[in-house]
């Protein structure tokens, strides 16, 4: 069976990138584009991993994140956080080191999304 990857981003057009290069690799993807549906999503198809945008309308991804790391059902799930802001990753990334959350810088290099995927939950 392969592994599922859930993707929450508010953008189209990532969601569509990101859901091509992860299924020509053989995961399972799911997509929500709205951060207040991740949790739900999150605790039903219990996901090997989930790609979480951080700049969102509505519920940030640091609110979705704080959300997923209380929950039982979801505190063991590895999450890679992703944001073009620069600022706003930097300022956090040792400590969502320290709690085994990935940091992906955009724009992403796909080959750079390949290795990190890989390097959290193996190939598919």
């Amino acid at each position: 069976m392969a592994k599922r990857i859930l993707l929450v981003d508010d953008t189209t057009q990532i969601l569509q990138t990101l859901e091509d290069v992860l299924a020509t690799q053989g995961y399972d993807v799911q997509s929500c584009d709205l951060s207040a549906d991740a949790w739900d999503l999150a605790r039903e198809s219990n996901p090997d991993l989930i790609l979480l945008d951080v700049n969102m309308p509505g519920m940030t991804g640091w609110e979705v994140l704080e959300v997923l790391r209380l929950a039982p059902e979801t505190r063991h799930i590895p999450v890679i956080v992703s944001s073009a802001d620069y600022s706003a990753l930097q300022e956090r990334e040792t400590f969502l080191r320290a709690k085994g959350i990935e940091v992906l810088y955009r724009p992403f290099d796909v080959d750079e999304l390949w290795a990190l995927v890989t390097r959290v939950i193996g190939p598919a």
